[in-house]
């Protein structure tokens, strides 16, 4: 039996738009961003699915709701696939914060390190 995953990013959001940094904090799906969402759940509609697994942010859910439509499967919501949490750099400008000589060696506050 062969088994295949399909990964998919949520569509573009407004913090995606605004440059900003987006980790556990979450920022809503664009009107572009629900687009992308409908084009790659309309291009995944004929491909079969036994169980579609989702990061709890609502970017991710919103976009894993929109595959979903085509399939009669579980959405499964799991922290696991969170993504990275920039504590207090949450939100922050991504300039500000990645060209930090600094970035690659730190975390902020109530966030992870790169290790």
């Amino acid at each position: 039996m062969e088994l295949k995953f399909y990964f998919v990013r949520h569509g573009k959001t407004l913090f995606n738009l605004k440059g900003r940094m987006q980790g556990w904090c979450d920022s809503p799906l664009l009107d572009e961003g629900i687009q992308q969402a409908e084009n790659v759940a309309s291009a995944l509609r004929n491909v079969p699915f036994n169980r579609a697994y989702c990061s709890t942010s609502e970017r991710a859910w919103d976009t894993a709701k929109e595959i979903c439509k085509y399939h009669d499967i579980p959405l499964i919501l799991t922290k696991g696939l969170k993504e990275f949490s920039f504590g207090a750099l949450d939100g922050a400008r991504k300039e500000e914060v990645l060209d930090s000589p600094f970035f690659d060696d730190w975390s902020s506050e109530g966030g992870e390190t790169n290790t």
